[in-house]
């Protein structure tokens, strides 16, 4: 008797689940790396976090480039010229964006811009794609070949001057090439401090 109102729970809590599942297929509007809208419906893609369109990196010559702008860019090349997505998503974010794994032709979007370096695992939310990124790292993939700050952190600074600590990354604070860095707390008259992790 115990077995079957188990059983009985478990099923429920699958239909549940499921009956909350969002799907939406159709035309996308790109709005940045991990952004997209289909319709009227703007969608946050899953466990990543790519750069902020007006963000900027150092590619490695160390020469300033638009990271965001390329983080889009890449994001759009993926999805080609159809522009065709599929996403699956649960919920919503404060925002009231659906949180959701996109998919086009077969292809994870959330996974492949981690893959490629363009977006990092978001941490705070997921660590669905963390293992994905540290083998973009390794191979000094997209933002990986230069040095960046996360986009998280890089949203937070007051008037994006400075860098800031990072609780997922303790004390790590950029990448150079690839490698980690520690940032030594910056005050007014002290000069940078870098030290290779």
């Amino acid at each position: 008797m115990k077995s079957q109102a188990c059983l009985c729970i478990i099923v429920a809590l699958i239909f549940s689940t499921s009956a909350f599942a969002i799907d939406l297929t159709g035309k996308v509007h790109i709005i940045d790396g991990d952004t997209v809208r289909i319709g009227k419906t703007k969608i946050r893609l899953h466990g990543i976090d790519a750069p902020e369109t007006k963000q900027t990196c150092l590619d490695h010559t160390n020469t300033p480039y638009m990271c965001g702008k390329a983080s889009t860019a890449s994001l759009r090349k993926l999805i080609g010229p159809s522009l065709v997505v599929h996403c699956k998503g649960t919920h919503h974010d404060r925002y009231k964006r659906l949180i959701a794994v996109c998919f086009t032709g077969g292809i994870d979007l959330n996974a492949e811009m981690v893959r490629q370096g363009w977006a990092v695992a978001y941490r705070k939310y997921s660590t669905d794609y963390v293992k994905t990124e540290v083998k973009a790292q390794k191979a000094k993939r997209g933002m990986w070949a230069g040095t960046f700050q996360m986009p998280w952190l890089w949203r937070m600074r007051p008037q994006r001057r400075t860098w800031m600590p990072d609780q997922y990354y303790p004390t790590v604070t950029f990448y150079i090439q690839g490698e980690t860095y520690r940032e030594g707390l910056i005050k007014e008259g002290q000069q940078h401090q870098r030290e290779q992790l």
